[in-house]
């Protein structure tokens, strides 16, 4: 009984600790994750250079986005996954 307390305590003291340690994540000062939140749902736009996803594909990418003219003239890219 003796053994599983020691056990538990070092459990508990490695937790607490690494708890109080801040999560880093990849350096990615470009790189930008909207989410909308709705009562049915979450909807998430990720925006990132095209350099970055093709890293991230691992395949080259087409260096300017196609664009997409309604009537007026539009400067919005459409993507669709």
């Amino acid at each position: 009984m003796a053994r599983v307390r020691f056990w538990v305590g070092i459990c508990l003291f490695v937790g607490a600790l690494f708890s109080t340690l801040p999560a880093y994540g990849h350096a990615a000062p470009q790189s930008l994750v909207l989410l909308d939140l709705q009562d049915d749902g979450v909807g998430a736009e990720l925006r990132l250079p095209l350099a970055e996803l093709a890293i991230a594909v691992g395949r080259p990418l087409a260096t300017a986005p196609r664009w997409r003219k309604s009537g007026a003239a539009s400067s919005k890219c459409e993507t669709r996954c």
